[in-house]
C-alpha cells in the first residue's frame, strides 16, 4: 500500500461533523489513556463570559469535577476489567476560565485507562448545578505511532434554571433522566469503519444499576454492500481496543468473502475496491447484576486510533430513541 494511500484513507476516517455541540453542565470523555507510550490532554472551558459576581475580582464561578474511571485491564479478558477505580480532582473555574491538564499529572496513577465524567459543582455549597456553559475536548498523543488523536467531549444540558440544584432525589448521583440532565442515546452508530484502519473503539456503560453489572451489547453491522451481520458480546464497566480484537467481521479478509461492492473506496482509480468499508448499530440488549436487570442501558463511546491505525478521533452518533443512564 502506498503512502499516499495511507494518507488518503486517514483523512476519510474523521468525517467533520454536520452541526457543532452544545456546552452543557456534564461533559463525558469516552477514552483516556496514559501510559508509557500515550498521554492525554484534557481541556474544560467556561464558556460563560459574564462574571456571577461582580464584588470579587477573579472569584471562581463554577467547579468543574473530574470525575476519572480508571480500569485495572485484564490482559486475558479485554472486556472484563479486574476493577474499574473511581477518584476526583476539582478544578475552579472562573468566567471564561479554561482548564486544561495533562492525565499525566492529573492522575494518581502511572497507568491511566478509561473514562472521565466532568460536571458542573456549586462553590458555595458543593452541589451539583446547572451551569450549561461548559465545553471540552481531549487531546490523545500516541508516541508509538507518532500521532495526535482529537475528539470533543460529549455534553449533557440539564433543564434547571442555571446555578439551581440538579440533584432533585439527593442520591448524590448524577440523573440522566430528562429532570436532571438529558437522557442518553438508546443506541449509538459507528458511521463508517475502514477494514484496514485498525481503529479503535472504546464504550462506558451507564447502566441504572450499581457497580458490578455487565452489559451485553449488539453489534449489528452492514457492509458497503448493505450486507448484514451482527454479532453480542458481554462487558463490565469499559473496554478499549481495535476493532479487528473485538471480532473477524471487521477484518479486510474476512469482508472480502462476503457479497460486497467491487468498486467502493476504489483508492488508484482503476474501478477496483482497495478497502472493505461498512457500518455499525451498537445497542445495548442488557446490564445484570445478580437478580438485577436494566434493559437497553445506555452506552457512549468514541472511536480513536491506535498504534496500528489511520488517524481517526471521533465520538459516535447517537439515535432519537432515549434511556435513562447514570454516572
Amino acid at each position: 500500500m502506498k503512502i499516499t494511500q495511507l494518507t488518503l484513507l486517514a483523512c476519510l476516517a474523521a468525517p467533520a461533523l454536520a452541526q457543532a455541540p452544545m456546552p452543557g453542565s456534564v461533559l463525558v470523555f469516552p477514552s483516556i489513556r496514559n501510559d508509557a507510550t500515550t498521554v492525554t490532554f484534557l481541556s474544560v472551558t467556561n464558556t460563560q463570559t459574564t462574571p456571577a459576581s461582580q464584588s470579587t475580582l477573579n472569584a471562581p464561578d463554577i467547579m468543574a469535577y473530574f470525575n476519572y474511571v480508571v480500569a485495572t485491564e485484564d490482559p486475558n479478558d479485554i472486556f472484563r476489567p479486574l476493577g474499574c477505580t473511581h477518584f476526583c480532582r476539582p478544578e475552579f473555574l472562573t468566567a471564561a476560565d479554561t482548564v486544561s491538564v495533562s492525565v499525566s499529572c492529573h492522575s494518581p496513577y502511572p497507568v491511566t485507562h478509561g473514562y472521565l465524567v466532568a460536571h458542573a459543582v456549586s462553590v458555595t455549597n458543593g452541589q451539583n448545578v446547572s451551569h450549561n456553559y461548559l465545553a471540552g475536548s481531549a487531546q490523545i498523543f500516541d508516541f508509538t505511532s507518532g500521532a495526535i488523536y482529537v475528539y470533543p467531549a460529549i455534553p449533557f444540558c440539564s433543564p434547571k434554571d442555571p446555578g439551581e440544584n440538579t440533584d432533585m432525589n439527593w442520591n448524590g448521583r448524577i440523573d440522566f433522566d430528562g429532570v436532571e440532565y438529558e437522557k442518553m442515546h438508546r443506541d449509538l452508530i459507528v458511521d463508517s469503519f475502514f477494514a484496514a484502519g485498525n481503529s479503535r473503539i472504546a464504550l462506558a456503560d451507564f447502566s441504572c444499576l450499581p457497580e458490578g453489572r455487565e452489559t451485553t451489547v449488539l453489534f449489528s453491522i452492514w457492509n458497503d454492500n448493505e450486507y448484514a451481520l451482527s454479532m453480542q458480546f458481554p462487558f463490565r464497566c469499559w473496554f478499549e481496543t481495535e476493532l479487528d480484537m473485538i471480532s473477524v467481521l471487521f477484518t479486510q479478509q474476512w469482508l472480502q468473502t462476503v457479497p460486497n461492492d467491487p468498486e467502493e473506496l476504489d483508492i488508484n482509480c482503476d474501478g477496483i475496491n482497495d478497502f472493505e468499508s461498512g457500518w455499525i448499530r451498537i445497542t445495548g440488549i442488557q446490564s445484570q447484576l445478580g437478580t438485577l436487570v436494566d434493559n437497553e442501558p445506555p452506552l457512549l463511546g468514541v472511536m480513536i486510533g491506535g498504534p496500528r491505525s489511520c488517524t481517526d478521533g471521533r465520538v459516535l452518533w447517537g439515535s432519537k430513541e432515549r434511556r435513562d443512564g447514570w454516572f
